[in-house]
């Protein structure tokens, strides 16, 4: 694992202006630039242990915008209730925006409570979050979590992994409000479900990479996707009508698919 003081001495050699200084002076008085660099290569608990260095480094730390909050980070940090308090902290304290936002609780004991997603995406939600990973269980269709809606009508969001939650669709949204910025989505062990029988299509202008991975109820996810050119099924079995196919055949240029899915195109076709 990188430290902190490895990551300075790793960066001193493209600043010359800086080899002739002493270590103390180095760490307190870096550009803000190398400080931020210095942090992005450190996994989080070891880049929040940099606000004890200095005042200086605690505001680079406070400010800084991308955070990832994974087993090898938290597992050692002790139960899960204090994971999340310390992610509580994390977010609340931030004053900047958080651009880069990674989390994964799959082996979390005891499990993360949903009030504590919903908590977190509120902030993310409103603080520029443009990179959103959740990984909130381990390889299984779980339906312990949904995610909240505030990250489906998030205008900030450009890239979006999710696996092992609940999707609800919303169809009282403003037209065009969901997943209005996003370029890519990726969804592994995602249910996704309706509030009601409605067959609403929601429109992603910008949308160019689609990624199913072991979902359910894909066929209720109708959205038009003017940009899409990347659509890929990995082991999913999916039943749609042909209609739901149609929307996308005729923009993308690239189609992967596992073995069910090419049998249902067949049938479909």
């Amino acid at each position: 694992m990188i430290t902190t003081l490895q990551a300075v001495f790793d960066l001193m050699d493209s600043h010359p202006s800086l080899r002739s200084r002493t270590s103390s002076d180095l760490i307190s008085q870096l550009p803000e630039d190398l400080k931020h660099r210095i942090l992005e290569r450190l996994d989080t608990r070891e880049a929040a242990k940099t606000a004890l260095l200095s005042t200086q480094w605690n505001n680079v730390w406070l400010r800084h915008g991308r955070l990832a909050f994974t087993d090898e980070v938290l597992l050692g940090e002790g139960e899960g209730v204090r994971c999340s308090k310390m992610i509580t902290n994390a977010l609340l304290l931030r004053p900047g925006p958080v651009k880069k936002f990674t989390l994964d609780t799959s082996q979390w004991e005891p499990a993360m409570q949903q009030s504590d997603l919903d908590l977190w995406c509120r902030c993310l939600s409103k603080n520029g979050i443009e990179h959103l990973n959740l990984t909130l269980d381990a390889h299984v269709m779980a339906d312990n979590y949904t995610l909240p809606v505030c990250i489906i009508i998030c205008p900030t969001i450009k890239q979006l992994k999710l696996e092992s939650i609940d999707m609800c669709l919303p169809v009282n949204t403003r037209p065009g409000s969901m997943f209005s910025g996003v370029t890519s989505l990726e969804f592994t062990y995602v249910v996704f479900r309706r509030d009601d029988n409605l067959t609403v299509i929601h429109s992603i202008p910008y949308l160019e990479v689609l990624v199913f991975r072991e979902c359910d109820g894909i066929d209720m996810f109708v959205i038009n996707a003017p940009r899409l050119k990347y659509l890929s099924f990995f082991d999913a079995e999916f039943v749609a009508e042909w209609e739901w196919f149609e929307l996308h055949f005729r923009v993308i240029n690239t189609l992967c698919y596992g073995a069910y899915a090419f049998l249902v195109r067949i049938m479909s076709s």
